[in-house]
């Protein structure tokens, strides 16, 4: 039964890095943005987008060793 009280932890961790990609896509094509821009954004902040998903795994992570969830 401890699978099962897995399954939507393991689906919010492949959210926080499919989210950005379903985003980036759905944006290009609406044609809101070229794949260039997008390009040239991410390769400047790519620095920051790890940073943000790391602090985001990491506050999961310690929430769930102490039990909080």
């Amino acid at each position: 039964m401890e699978i099962v009280n897995t399954i939507p932890w393991l689906v919010f961790y492949n959210l926080v890095f499919l989210l950005p990609m379903i985003g980036i896509t759905i944006v290009i094509f609406l044609g809101v943005t070229t794949v260039d821009k997008i390009s040239g954004w991410k390769e400047k902040n790519i620095r920051f987008l790890h940073l943000f998903e790391a602090v985001i795994l990491i506050i999961l992570g310690i929430l769930m060793l102490t039990g909080i969830i």
